[in-house]
C-alpha cells in the first residue's frame, strides 16, 4: 500500500502543475509552515529556506488498537492480523497493539516551482511498539514438534529506533497562506537498527522450553521491518 501511494504521489506531483501553480512563489512569500497531521494526531513545523528547499520536524501520536469478540465466535471482530509478524499465526482469538509516538526530521526538496510535489530525506524515530496475541487451542507445530490442544500466548516488543527517513508528498499553499496536502514517510530500518523481543507461553505443560525458544527465534527472523505513516496535512504558512 505504501509503495503504491509513493508511485501515485510521484506521478501526481508532476501531473497537476496547473492546479498548484506558483507554489514556489508561495513558499517564498510564506516561508514558515505550521500544520496539523491527520488522522493520527500530530504537528509539523517547517521553514522554506528558498523556493525549493525546506527544513522541518514533526511529531505524531502512535496507534493503540484492541480487538474484541462481541460475537462470541472465538475470533476477534477486528485486528485479526499481527502488525509485527510477516507470517501470520493461526487462530488469533484476541490481540492488542500499541505503537509509541514518532518523530521525523526532514529536508524536503521540491524539484518544480509549479508543483507542490516534494521528496523528503532525513531521520525517523519512534518509541517502539508492543503487540500481544492470544492464539486459540488447536493442533500446533511449535519448534520441532507437533502438539495437540495447544494454545499460545505471544508478546512481541520492538525497542525504540532511529533510522534514515525517506518520504514523498504534495503540499499546496493558497494565496491566503493556508496550506494543505498529503505525504507518505517511512523509516528505513532492519534487524541491525532495532531489537525485537518475543516471549511465548502456553497452558499445555507438554510443550518444552526448547520448542518455545525455537518458536520465538522463528518469529524474530520472520518479523517485518518497516515503519511509516500516510498523512493528510492542513495548516497555515506565514
Amino acid at each position: 500500500m505504501v509503495r503504491f501511494l509513493f508511485i501515485v504521489l510521484f506521478v501526481g506531483g508532476f501531473a497537476i502543475p496547473s492546479f498548484s501553480a506558483d507554489s514556489g512563489g508561495s513558499r517564498k512569500e510564506y516561508p514558515l509552515q505550521i500544520q496539523a497531521i491527520l488522522p493520527w494526531g500530530g504537528a509539523f513545523l517547517g521553514y522554506h529556506v528558498n523556493e525549493n528547499v525546506m527544513f522541518g520536524i514533526s511529531t505524531q501520536a502512535g496507534a493503540g488498537i484492541r480487538s474484541t469478540d462481541e460475537n462470541n465466535d472465538g475470533k476477534p471482530d477486528n485486528d485479526k492480523e499481527s502488525r509485527i509478524l510477516d507470517e501470520q499465526p493461526e487462530g488469533i482469538s484476541d490481540s492488542s497493539y500499541n505503537q509509541g509516538r514518532s518523530s521525523t526530521y526532514q529536508l524536503r526538496w521540491s524539484p518544480s516551482n509549479n508543483s507542490g510535489f516534494f521528496v523528503a530525506f532525513g531521520g525517523y524515530n519512534d518509541n517502539g511498539e508492543t503487540e500481544r496475541l492470544q492464539l486459540d487451542s488447536r493442533t500446533r507445530v511449535i519448534g520441532n514438534n507437533t502438539y495437540e490442544n495447544t494454545d499460545l500466548k505471544i508478546i512481541l516488543k520492538r525497542y525504540p529506533i532511529w533510522a534514515p527517513l525517506l518520504g514523498i508528498g504534495w503540499n499546496w499553499i493558497l494565496d491566503s497562506g493556508y496550506s494543505f496536502g498529503f505525504d507518505a514517510t517511512t523509516g528505513l530500518y532492519n534487524e541491525y537498527s532495532t531489537r525485537l523481543e518475543v516471549v511465548t507461553s502456553t497452558s499445555n505443560t507438554a510443550v518444552t522450553e526448547e520448542d518455545l525458544r525455537l518458536e520465538e527465534e522463528k518469529m524474530i527472523s520472520g518479523s517485518n521491518f518497516g515503519a511509516g505513516h500516510i498523512n493528510l496535512i492542513i495548516g497555515i504558512n506565514f
